[in-house]
């Protein structure tokens, strides 16, 4: 299975455990800036919800759980996980 197929299975997975106001859930497989492997991932939460349900605690929770995911399937790529608002932009990557 090739390392976008894994990502995508673990991000999948992972998204099933978080909570619905998640829009979805974008990434890309490349390097960091030092050439090291790494998967970033954009978190896209509905508008309507961001004042009421995106507390710096709840983003936490939510990147704490995609970070451990996976690190957890033994990927040796870094996750750089970050938050948008579905009026930011169109879907980056590789939406599910």
């Amino acid at each position: 299975m090739d390392i976008h197929t894994q990502v995508g299975e673990i991000i999948k997975k992972t998204q099933e455990t978080l909570p619905e106001t998640i829009e979805r859930i974008d990434y890309e497989v490349g390097v960091d800036y030092d050439g090291d492997d790494a998967v970033r991932v954009w978190v896209i939460l509905k508008d309507e919800d961001i004042p009421t349900q995106w507390t710096f605690e709840e983003r936490s929770k939510v990147r704490r759980a995609i970070f451990s995911a996976i690190h957890e399937s033994g990927l040796p790529h870094w996750p750089f996980i970050s938050f948008r608002a579905t009026s930011e932009e169109p879907p980056l990557l590789i939406p599910r």
